[in-house]
């Protein structure tokens, strides 16, 4: 006898069925494989590699950190640009009007070092 139907998954057991879907794919089976391969002939090769994907886990997580951070001056470094396109259209107004990304960037550095000064 065969049933035919979709069971109801109360939204709480789809949550726990979601975290712990672990899938296997041919590149975690190699990655398993090689990892045993190194384990048996090339001990000091899998302690070396298994140390430095650690650290690369950590710096990931550092990086993403710095990255959170970074963020947050997004919309200064944004409003800045758009500064500068704007000013890089007065030179159809008048030809005099006509300013260098150097020049931008000197008014920037000028602002951010005044800025620190002043607290």
């Amino acid at each position: 006898m065969m049933m035919v139907g979709k069971a109801e998954v109360p939204v709480i057991h789809e949550n726990v069925q979601l975290q712990k879907n672990f899938t296997i794919t041919r590149g975690s089976i190699e990655m398993l494989c090689l990892h045993k391969i190194l384990e048996s002939e090339r001990p000091d090769i899998d302690e070396k590699r298994n140390d430095l994907l650690k650290l690369q886990g950590e710096f990931a997580v550092q990086l993403r950190e710095l990255e959170l951070v970074s963020q947050k001056y997004a919309n200064l470094a944004h409003a800045c640009s758009l500064v500068y396109l704007t000013l890089l259209h007065l030179d159809e107004v008048h030809f005099l009007y006509h300013y260098s990304v150097d020049f931008i960037i000197d008014i920037f550095d000028d602002v951010l070092k005044n800025s620190q000064l002043n607290g």
